[in-house]
């Protein structure tokens, strides 16, 4: 044989055989990450997944192809974990790989300021800066506690005034429960008819209601297309005018500021931005502190409010179940005060009821997506470097195992022997890990004292008693009941 011609075989030899090994790992990689359909090239599955109702497409997909599955959206891979215990290991025990955030969670932040859309150090610094700063100013204290009662008398009066008309109660409970918030952030309240808080409100009801938020995550482009089909202009307007509101709010506090007395949050953090004055690369920026108010307000009032629509909307459909609220209510407490959080382990069938609606309509439905900074392990997969990771928080309230007949509201679930269970690794209505809800012991104190008064003071009636309002909710960032009216009639 030509030696050239037995050179070039072995070469070839040689070529095929790693080839071949190259095939074979990168088969072996595929295999190794979560299965999910087949998409197109360049595509991926963004023209198959369905992002305008993804409580169910993501149902359908659990149930084929497992706990932890994925997709692609123009080469980007998505992987969805399904399950506490699937959420669990990727939040908690993988924390240090997967507590940051992908590039573009709001068209608005670019730069991912504030803290539920930071990462990093940034993150890290702000984060606690933000739980001591709130810890100051009533988080955890019986202070907070008063000022959610203050903030429910207005409530109960506003109601009240209805003089059982039917009403939206929408409108009542954000403008209170945004109080309690104002109050830590800016060391004040505003009057409900106020114009610039409705235009806050409306802001925030507007943005997390908005069906296309998520489809924008994932798509950012279609920002970008002729004739704003996601609304962008309107939405970027809307937040505009909020931040205007917001920097009048700051500057007012920075021409009244004394170092020696802090009112609130802001006051706070301006001291520590002139502390770090001669500090390189401070955080402690404007706008930072802008973006920590807007998530304040989003994350501390229209998702309480939210759940407490869910709640007085399951409650008109299961009027029993108020009725046993109410005398739970009565018999512990009576009509002569109000309840306060100390009443709270007395109550375990209201407590109950709290659970069961944070389950069957989880608000927050998936939680703010993830970035994978390094591979990691989940189960017998790798979830790689750079993707996002979608924790599917719906389907820990949905699962089966531990809730039979899910779709049945049930608040006995809850309770063994008359008292009220631990609900921690069934439900996760503010998320789990390090970035799990800022302001969750807030929230549990504004639902327990807001809803029991409610019950306490008030029969709650549907507008029109043969025609019950839909249970079919609107899934924006948040899963929010359709508009509904009801009728208070007064029990005192």
């Amino acid at each position: 044989m030509n030696p050239f011609t037995e050179v070039w075989t072995v070469l070839a030899g040689v070529a095929v055989t790693f080839l071949s090994i190259l095939a074979l790992q990168r088969y072996r990689s595929r295999r190794k990450l979560p299965p999910g359909p087949r998409g197109v090239p360049f595509l991926g599955n963004a023209t198959q997944i369905r992002f305008d109702d993804l409580i169910n497409e993501f149902k359908r997909l659990r149930a084929k192809y497992g706990d932890i599955f994925s997709f692609k959206v123009f080469g980007q891979p998505v992987i969805v974990a399904n399950g506490y215990e699937s959420i669990r290991q990727l939040l908690i025990t993988e924390a240090d790989s997967i507590s940051d955030r992908p590039g573009k969670l709001a068209e608005d932040n670019p730069h991912q300021l504030g803290i539920a859309a930071s990462s990093g150090p940034l993150w890290k610094e702000h984060r606690s800066f933000g739980l001591k700063t709130l810890r100051q100013f009533g988080f955890g204290k019986q202070s907070v506690e008063i000022q959610i009662q203050e903030e429910v008398i207005d409530f109960l009066n506003d109601i009240n005034d209805t003089n059982e008309k039917p009403f939206n109660i929408h409108d009542f409970l954000a403008a209170s429960i945004s109080n309690i918030i104002c109050s830590m952030a800016f060391g004040k309240r505003f009057e409900h008819s106020d114009r610039r808080l409705l235009k806050l409100l409306d802001f925030i009801n507007d943005n997390l209601s908005d069906s296309n938020r998520i489809a924008d995550i994932f798509v950012p482009f279609l920002d970008w297309l002729p004739g704003d089909p996601l609304n962008r202009k309107s939405r970027l307007a809307r937040i505009t005018e909020v931040k205007a509101f917001l920097k009048e709010i700051i500057e007012e506090h920075r021409n009244t500021l004394d170092e020696n007395h802090k009112r609130d949050y802001i006051d706070t953090f301006l001291i520590q931005q002139n502390n770090d004055r001669e500090t390189e690369n401070s955080t402690f920026t404007d706008e930072q502190l802008l973006h920590t108010l807007v998530e304040f307000f989003i994350a501390g009032s229209e998702t309480t409010t939210t759940t407490l629509r869910w709640a007085t909307l399951y409650l008109i459909h299961n009027p029993d179940v108020q009725a046993g609220m109410r005398k739970e209510i009565d018999d512990v407490i009576g009509s002569s005060r109000m309840p306060n959080l100390t009443d709270k382990p007395l109550l375990p069938y209201c407590e109950a009821v709290i659970s069961e609606v944070q389950r069957i309509r989880t608000v927050v439905p998936f939680s703010v997506p993830h970035y994978v900074k390094n591979d990691v392990h989940c189960q017998d997969y790798v979830i790689p470097k750079g993707a996002i990771v979608f924790p599917n928080l719906y389907s820990v309230a949905m699962d089966t195992e531990n809730f039979p007949n899910p779709d049945k509201f049930d608040p006995t679930r809850f309770l063994e022997n008359g008292e009220k269970k631990s609900e921690k690794a069934k439900i996760a209505p503010f998320s789990i890990g390090r970035r799990a809800c800022l302001g969750e012991s807030l929230a549990k104190s504004e639902l327990f004292l807001f809803l029991t008064s409610l019950i306490q003071r008030f029969e709650l009636l549907p507008e029109d008693m043969k025609v019950l309002p839909s249970t079919e909710g609107i899934l924006g960032a948040t899963y929010s009941p359709k508009p509904f009216k009801i009728r208070a009639i007064s029990r005192v």
